[in-house]
This record gives C-alpha cells, sequence and structure tokens, in this order.
C-alpha cells in the first residue's frame, strides 16, 4: 500500500483480472510504469532523460512525475503552509506585546531605582542591559520551549490525529482529499528557522524598547517619582 489511491500486486494477476494480456503480440498491455529515484532532487532530471530515451520508439507515451499528477494537492498543502505561518507571525507578535506590555510595567515600577543607580553612576548602556537581557531570557526561553514542544506534538502528531478521530469522529487530515493515509512529517532546517527567526526579532525589539527608554530617564525627576 503506498497511499490511499495507489497499491502493488504481483502483474501476472492483474493481467489475468483485467484481460491485459494480447495473445497475437505476446506481449502484455499495461497502463503506466512507475520509476522511483532515491534522490527526491534528480526527480526532473530522470523524468527528462527518460522522455528523451523512450520518445523515439513509444511517441504517445506519457511521462509525469508525481508533484505534476498531485499538483492540486500539493499547490493546497503550499496555501495552508502560507495561511499557518501567517498566523504563526501574528501569534508570535501578539506574544512580543505581551513582552513590550511587562518591560513597560517593570520600568515604570523601578523608576525610582533606575534613578538611584543613574545617580550612582550607572551607564545609560547598563540599565539597557539590565532590560534587554530580562526581556530577550523570555524571548529565548519561550523560542525553546515552543521548539520542544512543537518537535513532541510533531512526532506523535498522527498518534493524536487518530485518539481526535476516534473521540470525535472527525478526520482532521481526510485521506480522500490529501491522497495519504498518514500525516507525513519531515523536520527541516528552513522551516525551523523561519518559524524561529521572528519570534527572536520580534522578542528582541520588544525588549529593547523598555530598555532604551528606560536608560533616557532623567535621575533627579526619576528618584522624585511616585
Amino acid at each position: 500500500q503506498a497511499d490511499t489511491g495507489l497499491f502493488y500486486m504481483d502483474d501476472r494477476v492483474l493481467r489475468n483480472k483485467l484481460n491485459l494480456y494480447d495473445p497475437e503480440t505476446y506481449f502484455a498491455r499495461y497502463e503506466g510504469i512507475q520509476v522511483t529515484v532515491d534522490d527526491l532532487e534528480k526527480l526532473n532530471e530522470t523524468a527528462s532523460d527518460l522522455r528523451k530515451q523512450l520518445a523515439a520508439e513509444f511517441p504517445r507515451l506519457r511521462i509525469s512525475t508525481w508533484e505534476q499528477l498531485k499538483r492540486t494537492t500539493i499547490m493546497a498543502v503550499e496555501i495552508e503552509r502560507y495561511v499557518i505561518y501567517f498566523l504563526l507571525v501574528l501569534l508570535v507578535a501578539f506574544t512580543a506585546c505581551m513582552i513590550l506590555l511587562m518591560l513597560l510595567l517593570a520600568v515604570i515600577e523601578k523608576t525610582r531605582d533606575i534613578g538611584v543607580l543613574l545617580a550612582l553612576g550607572a551607564t545609560p548602556r547598563g540599565v539597557v542591559g539590565i532590560f534587554l537581557i530580562n526581556g530577550l531570557t523570555l524571548t529565548v526561553v519561550g523560542t525553546l520551549a515552543g521548539l520542544l514542544s512543537g518537535y513532541i506534538f510533531c512526532s506523535y502528531i498522527n498518534t493524536i490525529h487518530d485518539w481526535v478521530y476516534t473521540t470525535t469522529g472527525v478526520h482532521l487530515f481526510p485521506p480522500d482529499v490529501y491522497d495519504l493515509d498518514r500525516i507525513p512529517i519531515a523536520f527541516q532546517f528552513g522551516d525551523v528557522l523561519l518559524s524561529v527567526a521572528p519570534a527572536l526579532v520580534l522578542g528582541f525589539t520588544a525588549s529593547l524598547i523598555p530598555a532604551l527608554w528606560a536608560s533616557r530617564r532623567d535621575p533627579i525627576k526619576a528618584i522624585h517619582h511616585e
């Protein structure tokens, strides 16, 4: 079993069942032949070589790759990826706003302490470092926790899907739509980087704004702040 639309069996049994054997030519008629490649990057190159080699003897033979046959499904999956990534960026932006608000409140609450530090000779760069480290700690810890939880979720996603289907009867990944009986999982460095980069960039920005604001407070006014 390859997927919900393809299965393997003995071709002799299939010829007898479908009456594909031609007694006049002593050859069997086939609807198609499947070729599997080990390296996916050489898929188009292999298809082009086959076209060149078989074009003269079999001019009516049509050679198509799996991507061409499943073009609609692949486009649907790509659109879903873009939508999910857009929602992910929105969620990360919302989280960054929470970090920004938390640090702004911390700066307001610690205004007198900031004034004392500046009056005692602390440099603005040192004050920036204090609040920036706090924000970056939240960002990095949250990002690592998200990566770990995402890895665990993806590793058991088919088990979770089966549990949801058993409990609710709802197919979140319908086999008749995607032509796959299981959810495929592939961890790629590029996808992980695209997921982590917005969190780190927005987290750094959300931490830097309150830190710069705190470093520019007037020491005298900050000490008398109530």
